[in-house]
């Protein structure tokens, strides 16, 4: 049973780290606009064995206009990687002005930071790890 929650793993992250990929490569280009952070704000997150699952992100609320029409959203890349919390706060204050890139067949998606990492492709390589160890694991059986 194992081997099926392993390989059903591997092939959300597969699928999740493709979708990934695939917009923060079409986002290095999308247009650059204006835009404005409208909020910064630490998120904390504790999951299950609070001892040990504690994860802080930062949620990036910024708002930016195309064609007349103004947006929000809060992605800021479409990469896998942990960023530098103090960083990220100082870098997104409220009130900031910065570039906004925006696909233009789809004005709501927006991204801060356009582009892929390292980071992506690791996420593919972990989850073909975990398909492959999956089905390994129940041929063995």
């Amino acid at each position: 049973m194992h081997f099926l929650l392993m390989s059903l793993l591997g092939i959300v992250l597969l699928i999740k780290a493709i979708k990934l990929l695939r917009l923060g490569n079409q986002s290095s280009y999308w247009k650059a606009v204006k835009g404005e952070v409208t909020n910064t704000m630490e998120i904390r997150e504790i999951g299950p064995a609070s001892r040990t699952q504690k994860m802080n992100h930062l949620n990036v609320k910024y708002k930016y206009a195309m064609k007349g029409v103004e947006y929000t959203s809060d992605r800021v890349r479409y990469k896998w990687n942990h960023h530098n919390l103090l960083q990220e706060i100082k870098k997104y204050p409220p009130g900031q002005e910065l570039t906004v890139y925006v696909n233009t067949s789809n004005a709501e998606q927006a991204v801060l930071e356009p582009g892929v990492d390292a980071t992506n492709y690791v996420a593919i390589a972990a989850g073909i790890f975990f398909i492959t160890a999956g089905l390994s694991l129940a041929l063995t059986q």
